[in-house]
């Protein structure tokens, strides 16, 4: 048996005698001979899938408030901002929710391998996924911006788009702004050590 293979061994051994783990719920991985404790895994990587997480259940939520001459006709969700057309010929930025959709997925892909495989050998695509994650992150938060702060002149009135925001859209926003922090952090860990 390889040296390797027995410390593997032995760790398991010692944690089902110590903890009472079982052979199934022990946090040991064994990756290319090398045993990766779950102390490697990013925590704070966690927090970046957690943040797109949100990115993608806001775009479901409310997004605006119908509201016509002072009077609620309801709330629309992200969703349905992007897939209705009228929607569009009034209001801009319209693709911005599937922009959040496509990129809460993508950032949850790009999160795993920093987050869960964040050995030595990992270093280098950590760093490069954790700024594509930062990059999807940022495009979202510009782009909410620029749905949030656009207005209209209704009779000689102003309207903003600020004023109508319902909670999905700050959801989305919020889980934007934590996946960025969730991608700087497999670099700045990569750096410190």
């Amino acid at each position: 048996m390889s040296k390797k293979l027995s410390q593997s061994v032995d760790i398991s051994i010692y944690l089902e005698k110590k903890f009472s783990v079982s052979s199934l719920t022990r946090t040991i991985i064994i990756e290319k001979g090398e045993i990766m404790a779950s102390s490697n895994i990013n925590i704070l990587g966690i927090i970046g899938i957690v943040g797109a997480i949100l990115m993608i259940v806001g775009v479901f939520l409310a997004w605006a408030e119908l509201n016509i001459l002072g009077v609620s006709l309801g709330t629309i969700s992200g969703w349905d901002i992007f897939s209705n057309s009228d929607v569009g010929s009034i209001v801009k930025y319209t693709f911005t929710p599937l922009v959040a959709l496509i990129g809460g997925i993508l950032a949850i892909v790009l999160m795993v391998i920093p987050t869960f495989a964040n050995t030595e050998t990992m270093q280098k695509a950590s760093n490069i996924l954790g700024i594509i994650s930062i990059i999807i992150a940022i495009a979202v938060i510009v782009l909410g911006i620029l749905f949030m702060t656009q207005s209209w002149d209704v009779l000689g009135k102003n309207i903003s788009m600020m004023n109508y925001i319902q909670y999905g859209f700050w959801l989305t926003l919020i889980g934007a702004i934590i996946t960025a922090i969730g991608g700087i952090m497999p670099i700045a860990k990569n750096r410190m050590s």
